[in-house]
């Protein structure tokens, strides 16, 4: 899906640059969230470009990213982005309606594995990884921070650093990239 291309001229407006991450939708569609050219693209089961949403920016529109680099759906088609530079969450509508948006002040780093993650939770809650600080954001239904969970450091090992992430509504596997290890973390731990 998508096409990659050597040249910019060689490519169509559907072409991938730097794809992130992969969400499937309850519809059966797949997001793509595309960082390099700041938006996402939906294609159908068969792997036919549906639409593609997101453009560059820094204004606070819910469709204009900054490195986007993680996508999450709800049942009813709602989507959460984590838009990385702008550090936040957008929350949108299966319309691509705004629903608000989750300020992420944990978000900025230069590394270029340092990219926040997500995981929704059946009764709403978000889990964001915070790779920087070690640790897993939690944030209620509606938006507000809870708790971080700090991930276990390796024996010798400065500092935990959490990017990927999914979830089965009773554990959250959360990959290490410093410890070079995955866990798998029952959800009452980190969820409290």
């Amino acid at each position: 899906w998508g096409s990659g291309c050597a040249t910019i001229t060689d490519c169509d407006e559907f072409h991938l640059f730097g794809p992130r991450d992969i969400e499937n939708t309850a519809d059966g569609h797949v997001l793509i969230v595309d960082a390099g050219n700041n938006r996402l693209i939906e294609y159908d089961q068969d792997g036919n470009a549906v639409r593609k949403f997101g453009s560059k920016g820094t204004s606070g529109s819910p469709l204009e990213f900054n490195e986007p680099s993680s996508v999450v759906t709800a049942a009813n088609g709602d989507m959460f982005v984590a838009d990385f530079w702008n550090k936040r969450i957008v929350h949108l509508d299966k319309d691509l309606k705004s629903k608000g948006e989750i300020k992420v002040d944990a978000w900025g780093s230069t590394a270029v594995t340092d990219r926040g993650y997500l995981a929704l939770l059946p009764d709403g809650r978000l889990l964001a990884t915070d790779p920087t600080g070690g640790n897993v954001l939690v944030f209620a239904a509606d938006g507000t921070a809870l708790p971080p969970y700090t991930l276990p450091k390796e024996s010798g090992q400065g500092t935990a650093r959490p990017i990927g992430i999914a979830t089965d509504g009773t554990s959250v596997v959360v990959a290490d990239s410093a410890g070079n290890v995955v866990r798998k973390i029952l959800l009452t731990e980190i969820a409290k």
